[in-house]
């Protein structure tokens, strides 16, 4: 469901498109127990404007599950491969 939300909402910066700059930036962030992101980093950087959209689309995500640990909704880390091609 994620990459479905990625694939409408990404913005293609025009400068990168300009320049057929293409590539994966890897964004590491957590997952509340109240199912919000909080501090999103990229870890795989491309270059900044296609960095910047893929933090914003990360923040801008639905709601996820939280992980669990003995059924209780815990704060856990996740990274996600942001593909930027066209």
């Amino acid at each position: 469901a994620f990459y479905i939300f990625l694939k409408k909402y990404m913005q293609y910066p025009e400068p990168a498109k300009k320049r057929y700059i293409r590539g994966t930036v890897s964004v590491g962030f957590y997952i509340d127990p109240g199912r919000t992101v909080s501090d999103v980093i990229v870890i795989r950087s491309v270059v900044k404007s296609l960095d910047d959209e893929a933090i914003r689309l990360v923040k801008m995500s639905p709601p996820w599950i939280p992980a669990q640990l003995f059924g209780i909704p815990v704060r856990s880390h996740y990274t996600v491969p942001v593909n930027f091609f066209y």
